[in-house]
């Protein structure tokens, strides 16, 4: 993934099927649990990409509805 800073990320995405993924999709980072030591153990965190949820996208950046 390329972030708008400039550089290029190497990273996994969740969150989305393999048909709804596309180049350029807009993407968040989200921290996820990458695996636990039993169930008192340490947690590993890590992060992941997954599309912007629609909710999020800029107000100018979502489609104007038809009116009737």
């Amino acid at each position: 993934m390329k972030l708008e800073e400039g550089p290029l990320v190497s990273a996994m995405l969740t969150d989305a099927l393999p048909e709804e993924v596309y180049i350029g999709m807009p993407v968040e980072m989200v921290t996820r649990v990458l695996h636990r030591q039993g169930e008192r153990g340490v947690i590993a965190y890590g992060y992941k990409f997954r599309p912007v949820l629609r909710a999020a996208v800029p107000q100018a950046a979502q489609p104007i509805p038809a009116t009737a």
